[in-house]
């Protein structure tokens, strides 16, 4: 049987790493509970949602209510599967409030995340990231201070998650008298288990229920992108295609066919417009306009024809122009197919 009490004597250790021998049950729960509110708060300062029972991404800002359903999710997807658990393994008397409590209890080192990731620095050194990765129309302008932020807060992300599992396991071990090759099996199944059902849950149910511009923009639909960043679509029958990059010119009458002026590699190399405002990089359009795929900044393209040819003049929406609102360079691309 669990102590509820605390015991003067307990070392600083217990309470970090094993503090469910002297609290559970509902002051378990209350002090859980206050941690799992406290990092939502902070959470929705900072767009820092714990979308997964092990997962944490910086989206975008929301409702703290929105930060709040993510979190007890998570919390209660791993209560239910260890529950059903210590139902087939446990030979002992056990409590569910045991359960409920330690597992809420278990997850405070969400918090130390969500201190660690409100930096804008990590925003803006993650969206670099992707803009590399993803070979996308847009970038962000950082240095190595954002970079350095960015590293130290993921590697105490990643301890925080390890040190929240291994409090998860330690509750369920104790909360339900489970030790052994059967805790850790039972345990890790449970995780895994959690893991999906939560993910599945917060990506489908909230976005669906609370709308996808409040967190899940990158993974709504691009049809729906483009209907929330420029609003009424016009069509531009003359974009539609694949385009190839030929030069990058800082003025639109820079341009000399046969000539580039742009002695270095493009980082752009192609680019394909497709119906509806949709690109096969992030950013979209509608009839004259370039926007980034969450919609910070737009320029005009222009779309020329010389010597027979169509030559798409591309607005490079650059950190420059999206921070400091400078003009545009452009690319100039050639078209290759209809």
């Amino acid at each position: 049987m669990i102590e509820n009490s605390a015991n003067p004597s307990t070392s600083l250790r217990q309470y970090l790493f094993n503090p469910f021998r002297t609290i559970a049950g509902f002051k378990a729960l209350l002090l859980g509970m206050g941690f799992i509110t406290t990092t939502s708060i902070i959470a929705s300062v900072g767009g820092v949602h714990f979308d997964g029972v092990l997962d944490v991404h910086i989206h975008k800002p929301g409702p703290m209510g929105l930060f709040l359903i993510e979190n007890l999710i998570n919390w209660l997807c791993m209560v239910l599967f260890l529950f059903f658990s210590a139902l087939i393994v446990s030979r002992s008397q056990w409590r569910f409030i045991d359960i409920l409590g330690t597992q809420a209890l278990s997850r405070w080192p969400t918090l130390i995340t969500a201190l660690v990731m409100l930096p804008d620095a990590n925003r803006r050194f993650g969206e670099y990231l992707m803009s590399k990765l993803s070979q996308s129309g847009t970038t962000t302008t950082v240095n190595s201070t954002d970079a350095v932020i960015f590293f130290i807060a993921a590697i105490i992300a990643v301890l925080m998650i390890i040190w929240m599992v291994a409090l998860m396991y330690k509750a369920y071990a104790v909360s339900c008298n489970v030790k052994g090759a059967k805790a850790i099996v039972t345990f890790i199944i449970s995780l895994i288990m959690a893991e999906v059902v939560s993910k599945v849950l917060i990506l489908t149910l909230l976005s669906g229920a609370l709308g996808t511009k409040c967190v899940m923009g990158n993974l709504m639909s691009k049809s729906t992108q483009v209907a929330a960043v420029v609003g009424q679509f016009e069509n531009d029958p003359e974009l539609i295609g694949a385009w190839q990059s030929v030069d990058f010119v800082n003025d639109v009458n820079d341009f000399k066919a046969g000539i580039k002026k742009w002695q270095s590699d493009l980082f752009l190399k192609e680019l394909t417009f497709k119906e509806n405002g949709v690109t096969s990089k992030s950013c979209v359009w509608t009839k004259d306009w370039i926007y980034t795929g969450d919609g910070k900044a737009k320029a005009q393209y222009y779309i020329k024809s010389i010597d027979s040819e169509m030559y798409l003049f591309l607005p490079w929406l650059s950190g420059d122009v999206i921070i400091r609102g400078m003009k545009p360079s452009y690319y100039v691309l050639k078209k290759i197919t209809e």
